[in-house]
This record gives C-alpha cells, structure tokens and sequence, in this order.
C-alpha cells in the first residue's frame, strides 16, 4: 500500500516526491511500483526537506490520457477529505513493468498559483 509523500525542494516550486517504498531522489523522477488491489495514497509530505516551501494542498491527481498509457488504476484517485487523495489499483495486472503516467496539481502556502507534474506509477 504505497504512500507518495509531496514536497517542494527549497524555496522552489519544483516538486519533490519520495514514496514509502523507500524512493527518493530529491527531485519529481520517481516511479512508484504496485501491485494488483494496492491502495495508493498521495499526501503532503510530513517531514518535508529543511527550507522548503510547504504545499498547503493537493489541487487533484488525475490520470493522463497518453498514447501507450497503462491502465493501472481502477478509477481517478479521489480526494478522501483529509488533504489526501487515493486510488486502488485494478484486480488483474496488465503485466509487470507496465506503467501509468498521472498528474499531480497543488499550490504552496501562500499562494493561490497551481503548478503541475507529471510522475508514473508501475506495476511489479
């Protein structure tokens, strides 16, 4: 049941994630993997990097309708009303490395801007 904690590198707006799989490459590059019946959760980060910008909220996450896109969840993720969103990812894989492009909409505290990116999630 993977996590994928949001947060933004100093005083950027460019988007920082890191995952409970244990992901975490400082920047927006990351790919988090799955397996079948998972429920993902996209939150802001608790513990973000010293100096950052804080997001104060997830705008939405929503799934990119790309040529060769996987299909991997079941639904749009939802926001569940305490600031994060979720999805469950489908019963049947679509086989392993299979990979599904989402984008990822907030705003830092103190602005109203939405910014945008756009990292994957992958089936094991």
């Amino acid at each position: 049941m993977p996590t994928i904690y949001l947060s933004v590198n100093g005083g950027s707006t460019n988007l920082r994630l890191r995952d409970s799989e244990g992901h975490n490459p400082g920047n927006d590059d990351i790919t988090t993997t799955v397996t079948v019946n998972d429920t993902v959760t996209w939150e802001p980060d608790p513990t973000p990097p010293a100096g950052a910008n804080a997001i104060s909220s997830i705008v939405s996450i929503y799934r990119k309708n790309l040529p060769n896109n996987g299909d991997l969840l079941t639904s749009q993720p939802n926001n569940n009303g305490t600031g994060q969103y979720v999805a469950t990812v489908k019963s049947v894989s679509p086989g392993s490395g299979t990979q599904e492009s989402y984008g990822v909409q907030y705003t830092l505290t103190g602005s109203t801007t939405i910014y945008t990116d756009d990292p994957k999630l992958q089936m094991q």
